[in-house]
């Protein structure tokens, strides 16, 4: 008898956790399934974000070039902490190095952090992140990986997004709606030199996927350094799950141009052997007969291509090794208007193998845009 009233026990208390711990009864525990994480002191921040962050509030003076977010947990895994803003436009060089050392910051925000839910199959954690100001309600999340190759990310929700709501089946998970989560931008710990692990030297050949700093407006470059290449911008919106991880996108096919990796004489500043190739477009061609409604589609075409190419440049800044971290400079009207890393800081999909590539493209029935690029151009 005492046996089995010790299994009932048991099994009422099972029962009672589950019920508190799971079913989100106000007040009860966040459903966390990662070991309890010690008081730590976490200091995160994106790269410089060109293209700038705008805010609702924010001036049109102050956009945001970068974020820093420094957090205090204690032993429930709860912080308080500040989020800081730099604003200004950043000066770089033709490499993408930032020439300012200390570059404007608004005041820092007040914030505290609060855990939400683990991620099933990933060393990672979601948090709700408030100003305590009240500024952006409901609006700011933060993912903080427990390893390094997990990474940390910042994510915006649309304004007026609703307070995040919990579902526990078939297991605890985020709802959100599509396009709930606007902009997704990784953190880095600032204060540590990440060592490159593979020293491999720098193929002849590549193949980037890069997408600007929100996870939008994705961008693909593969070919033969010095040689042919295929230059994709990808029409599609993409749409993020509540890690932001893309799960879904709109299903708009479109080619890519036919290009050239052409080296550039510049030496790198730093003396890190960084070299820079740019990404030429190779000008549409008539075809011999062609048609009335062919030439008026080449007419178009090449009157896009010449304005572009008048006023748009894509500069490739390649390391010595595989590893990186490369970039990805787009100038526009002699400005850099977008520095995109690659590959980026817990990046969003940023390198798949070619399998991988096909199968993704495929269940959206969209070719990938370098699955038919000439032979070493993969």
């Amino acid at each position: 008898m005492p046996h089995r009233l010790r299994r009932w026990r048991l099994l009422r208390g099972m029962v009672l956790a589950g019920l508190l711990g799971w079913c989100g009864i106000p007040g009860a525990a966040p459903p966390l399934q990662l070991p309890p994480q010690e008081p730590t002191h976490v200091l995160l921040r994106t790269d410089v974000l060109l293209p700038p962050l705008v805010l609702p509030d924010t001036p049109a003076d102050q956009v945001i070039t970068a974020l820093t977010v420094q957090v205090t947990f204690d032993d429930a895994d709860e912080g308080r902490g500040l989020l800081t803003c730099e604003v200004g436009t950043p000066t770089v060089n033709t490499f993408g190095d930032v020439l300012q050392e200390s570059p404007p910051v608004l005041a820092a925000h007040d914030i505290t952090v609060r855990p939400l839910v683990d991620d099933p199959d990933r060393h990672r954690r979601l948090y709700t992140l408030t100003l305590t100001d009240g500024r952006f309600p409901n609006r700011l999340m933060l993912v903080r990986g427990f390893s390094p190759r997990e990474g940390s990310r910042l994510l915006i929700r649309r304004q007026g997004a609703p307070p995040v709501r919990l579902e526990h089946e078939p297991y605890s998970h985020v709802v959100l709606d599509r396009g709930d989560i606007e902009q997704v931008l990784t953190l880095h710990d600032p204060t540590t030199t990440a060592v490159p692990q593979d020293a491999t030297p720098q193929s002849p050949t590549l193949s980037w996927e890069t997408r600007r700093w929100d996870g939008q407006q994705r961008l693909t470059v593969c070919g033969t350094l010095g040689g042919p290449a295929l230059l994709h911008h990808d029409p599609n919106s993409f749409f993020f799950n509540a890690f932001g991880d893309v799960w879904g996108m709109s299903a708009v096919g479109s080619e890519p141009y036919p290009a050239t990796l052409q080296p550039l004489p510049d030496l790198d500043p730093m003396g890190q052997g960084r070299r820079l190739f740019e990404v030429v477009r190779i000008p549409p061609k008539l075809k011999a007969g062609a048609s009335r409604a062919e030439r008026d589609r080449y007419r178009f075409f090449r009157a896009h291509y010449e304005e572009h190419s008048k006023n748009v440049r894509y500069i490739l800044v390649i390391t010595p090794t595989t590893a990186g971290p490369h970039r990805l400079l787009i100038w526009e009207h002699r400005r850099v208007q977008q520095l995109r890393h690659h590959p980026q800081h817990s990046g969003i999909g940023f390198t798949f193998n070619p399998t991988d590539r096909i199968e993704f493209y495929e269940e959206f029935l969209i070719p990938p845009p370098c699955q038919t690029a000439p032979a070493g151009q993969h």
